[in-house]
C-alpha cells in the first residue's frame, strides 16, 4: 500500500460488492416475492451508500494510506469515521421491513437482542476502540493491511451495536426513550476518555515502533503527532455525542407535551359529583337560597 491514491483493490472490491448486493436485494428479482411498498426510500438509499463511501474513505482513500505510513493523527481519523459515521448511516440505510425479515430468524433475533443491550453495546464498542489505540495492536495495523481491515471491520460491527439504541428503525428492538438516549450517550463517552487522555498527555512516544523510522506528516515529532491525534479524537468524539443531546432533549419535551395533551381532556371533562358535607353535629347544612350570597369561607367549597 504505497503512494497516495484512491485505488485500494481489496477495499474497492468489497465496497462495490456490498453496494451491488444492496441494489439487487432492494430492487432486483427478490422484489417479486415482496409487497409493492417494500422498497427503500430515497433517504434510506442515500444513507446506505453514504456509509459505503465513508467506509471507503476510511480504509481505501489517501487517508488510509497516510494512516499506514506517516501519521498517527490520520489513523485516529480512520477510527472516528469507522466508529462514528459508518454504523449509524448503515443502520439508517436499511429499511425497517428488511430488519423485520432478519429478526424473523429466532437465533438472529436472540443474538441481536443481547448484543444491542445498552450496557453490552457500550462495553463492546469501547473495548474494541481502546484496544485499537494500544501500541502493539496499532503497530500491527500499520504494518499489515489485513490487520488494519480486520480491526476496523470489528470496530464498525461493534459500532452498529453501540448506535442501535440511538438510531434503531426497528419495532422489534426500538430505540431508547429520548431521556435514556441522553444518559446512554453520556455513559458511552466516559470509557474512551482514559485511553485518549493517556495518549494525549503522555509526552513519551508510544508509537515509535509504528512511525519512528518514517518522516511524519507536516514534519511533526512522534510526541506531537501522538498528542494531536489523541486530542482531536477526544474532541471530535465528544462533540458528536454532545451535538446529539439537544435534538433528543427536544424530542423528550415534545413527547411529554403530547402525553400531557392526551391526558388533559380526561382530566378536564371528569364528571363533577356532589360530595356530601356534614356539620360538626352530624347534620347536613341547609341549602342557601339563590338570592343570598354566602359570606366567604362560610360554605364548604363546591366539589
Amino acid at each position: 500500500m504505497s503512494g497516495i491514491g484512491w485505488l485500494t483493490p481489496g477495499v474497492l472490491t468489497g465496497v462495490a460488492a456490498v453496494g451491488l448486493a444492496y441494489a439487487w436485494l432492494m430492487w432486483g428479482p427478490p422484489r417479486g416475492s415482496r409487497p409493492a411498498d417494500e422498497v427503500p426510500t430515497r433517504g434510506q438509499t442515500l444513507f446506505f451508500y453514504a456509509s459505503l463511501l465513508a467506509a471507503y474513505a476510511a480504509l481505501g482513500s489517501p487517508l488510509g494510506v497516510l494512516a499506514m505510513t506517516v501519521s498517527f493523527t490520520m489513523h485516529m481519523f480512520q477510527h472516528m469515521i469507522a466508529g462514528l459515521a459508518v454504523p449509524p448511516f448503515l443502520i439508517r440505510g436499511i429499511p425497517g421491513w428488511a430488519w423485520r425479515r432478519f429478526f424473523r430468524n429466532p437465533l438472529a433475533s436472540a443474538v441481536w437482542g443481547r448484543l444491542t443491550r445498552p450496557v453490552t453495546a457500550i462495553v463492546l464498542f469501547n473495548v474494541v476502540f481502546g484496544l485499537m489505540v494500544y501500541p502493539a495492536i496499532l503497530t500491527s495495523m500499520v504494518h499489515s493491511m489485513t490487520a488494519m481491515l480486520g480491526w476496523h471491520l470489528l470496530l464498525m460491527a461493534t459500532g452498529v451495536f453501540m448506535w442501535w439504541p440511538i438510531v434503531s428503525p426497528s419495532e422489534e428492538f426500538p430505540p431508547l426513550h429520548p431521556g435514556l438516549q441522553i444518559l446512554y450517550l453520556f455513559l458511552d463517552g466516559l470509557p474512551m476518555i482514559l485511553p485518549l487522555a493517556l495518549v494525549t498527555l503522555d509526552t513519551t512516544p508510544l508509537y515509535a515502533a509504528a512511525y519512528g523510522h518514517r518522516t511524519l506528516l507536516w514534519g511533526l515529532s512522534l510526541a506531537s503527532d501522538q498528542q494531536l491525534g489523541g486530542a482531536l479524537c477526544l474532541t471530535v468524539v465528544h462533540f458528536v455525542y454532545g451535538s446529539m443531546v439537544y435534538p433528543r432533549y427536544g424530542a423528550w419535551v415534545r413527547r411529554e407535551r403530547t402525553l400531557d395533551a392526551s391526558l388533559e381532556p380526561t382530566l378536564v371533562h371528569l364528571p363533577r359529583r356532589p360530595v356530601p358535607v356534614l356539620l360538626a353535629d352530624g347534620h347536613t347544612p341547609a341549602p342557601v337560597p339563590a338570592n343570598v350570597v354566602p359570606w366567604p369561607g362560610s360554605m364548604p367549597p363546591e366539589a
